[in-house]
């Protein structure tokens, strides 16, 4: 069994390797310079109405210590650039609340990292946990009628916890008897059940349970390592990511609410971390091939045996978000033509058929 910081360790890197970058087919675009630009940006999340994007920025003197990342938004048309945050603290993986009304996000302003709400125009800053262990790493999941989060923390190992944003009451929904690696829930679309990922059965696998931490259950049952579970808009189907001997592939299972034992799973694609589109037509993942030129940003259809289509490769890359309409992809890059090393990460917004490529967030 591995140690929880060799599992961090693993998905991070993964993260890292991602790749993708303008070729020569596609034309790229980039969005005006904010009056307070900022030089690193990472994670968008897109608005429930289609309007704003939030991220995380790093804003100030580029070589200072005390240099620390806020929430932004820009505008879905590239213009609007905000600094929500203030202070000399890090801000970082905010998240939409369904309804629109709230962005989550994890802050350690009061000396460690909890989770905290605003509203998306910055106002009413609330911290709704106390504990101040809550795992950076992983993107929190709301409840599909805006009332909970669910997020990792620490506590006899990495465990999920589940907290009311109007109350402030929260729940440890798994623990150490469950292993000690518990990590990446999310929120069915019914709000039924919550997948996530334990090591409870020795190596990575997909689980479900219900919303008050009961009825755990192993979707997966192998020897492989899966993680980055990501539910259909219609509940029916999960699909995840599958490691085993060095190889990545994207799989989906096909529910069945009667019986998880009967539920059944299809391979469609080499690649990792998958998003359903919100029409649930198509899944985006990114792929690490042996060939530079064919890794990139992938899609498709969610049917089995579909052809992919790629819709953006070379520079590395992260962390993909589908537009409410269907029609874009915002996701974490370098600069085209730039490694990371060269460039920090910026936003950027695809159409899926590849074209217009346009960068959201350009530097100073």
């Amino acid at each position: 069994m591995h140690s929880p910081n060799v599992h961090i360790q693993r998905r991070f890197a993964l993260l890292l390797l991602l790749g993708g970058m303008c070729s020569v087919f596609i034309a790229c675009q980039f969005a005006a310079t904010p009056a307070e630009a900022s030089y690193y940006e990472r994670n968008p999340s897109w608005s429930p109405d289609g309007k704003s994007i939030a991220f995380e920025c790093l804003v100030g003197p580029k070589d200072s210590d005390h240099a620390r990342f806020d929430i932004c938004t820009i505008g879905a048309d590239g213009t609007g650039w905000k600094k929500l945050t203030v202070g000399q603290y890090d801000n970082k993986e905010p998240t939409w609340s369904p309804d629109g009304k709230l962005l989550a996000f994890i802050s350690d302003r009061s000396g460690k990292p909890d989770v905290y709400i605003m509203r998306p125009s910055g106002i009413d800053l609330k911290r709704i946990t106390t504990h101040g262990k809550i795992e950076f790493l992983s993107p929190l999941s709301w409840s599909p009628d805006s009332k909970f989060l669910v997020y990792e923390a620490w506590s006899e190992g990495l465990q999920i916890h589940k907290v009311d944003v109007q109350t402030y009451q929260d729940a440890q929904l798994t623990d150490s008897s469950q292993g000690n690696y518990n990590q990446t829930p999310r929120w069915s679309p019914d709000g039924r059940t919550i997948a996530f990922v334990s090591n409870r059965d020795a190596n990575l696998e997909v689980y479900l349970m219900r919303p008050d931490g009961t009825g755990q259950e192993n979707l997966t049952r192998d020897s492989a390592d899966e993680s980055e579970p990501a539910w259909s808009p219609n509940g029916t189907t999960l699909a995840f990511q599958r490691n085993q001997n060095g190889k990545s592939e994207i799989y989906i299972a096909d529910l069945d609410r009667l019986d998880i034992k009967r539920s059944h799973l299809h391979r469609i694609a080499d690649g990792i971390s998958p998003i359903w589109s919100p029409n649930g037509v198509n899944i985006a993942f990114g792929s690490i091939r042996s060939a530079p030129a064919a890794s990139g940003i992938f899609i498709i259809p969610a049917g089995h045996d579909a052809n992919e289509v790629n819709v953006f490769n070379g520079a590395t890359f992260f962390r993909l978000a589908w537009s409410p309409d269907n029609q874009r992809l915002a996701f974490t890059a370098s600069e085209p033509t730039k490694s990371p090393l060269e460039d920090p990460f910026q936003i950027w917004v695809v159409n899926v058929d590849g074209s217009r490529l346009q960068r959201f967030t350009p530097t100073k």
